[in-house]
């Protein structure tokens, strides 16, 4: 992992980080990192390409709202996106790359494979969530500062 990517890893893992997502590639065997930001689950998916091979980290906040205490817990999603117009060729890798990044960014909770932007609907990954979590769920999930899906009829 170059330091980069390293930094912004670990601003990522930091409670009061507006940063809440990374990108990341591979070139033959060093990991570089592409791009950050701090507007959530649509600005990651703006900024995918449809040329491309990345890997990603969207950070999540689970929170759990109860009168007067609200609870916040962190989750990630561990992204590996390969774009449409990607060679065959370049795609073959992507299973090997996939299980070799994934381990750099340990605490993941949700993977998802994706080549379409569509895979990104924060109902749909809330869902998600919900099926790996455990016996007391949160209330809803923030995908952003104005993305926030409640949990109760899903």
């Amino acid at each position: 992992m170059d330091d980069k990517t390293k930094a912004v890893w670990d601003e990522l893992l930091a409670d009061d980080a507006k940063t809440n997502w990374l990108t990341v590639s591979v070139d033959g065997k060093r990991v570089a990192y592409l791009e950050s930001g701090t507007g959530g689950i649509e600005e990651f998916k703006n900024s995918l390409s449809d040329d491309q091979i990345l890997f990603g980290i969207i950070k999540v906040i689970a929170l759990d709202v109860k009168k007067n205490v609200t609870s916040k817990r962190t989750k990630f999603i561990f992204v590996t996106w390969v774009g449409v117009n990607v060679s065959v060729l370049k795609k073959a890798r992507v299973s090997v790359q996939t299980e070799e990044v994934k381990t750099m960014f340990p605490g993941v909770s949700i993977s998802i494979q994706a080549d379409s932007k569509d895979s990104f609907d924060p109902t749909d990954l809330t869902k998600a969530f919900l099926k790996v979590g455990g016996a007391h769920k949160p209330t809803q999930y923030k995908f952003a500062e104005d993305i926030e899906i409640m949990t109760e009829g899903l």
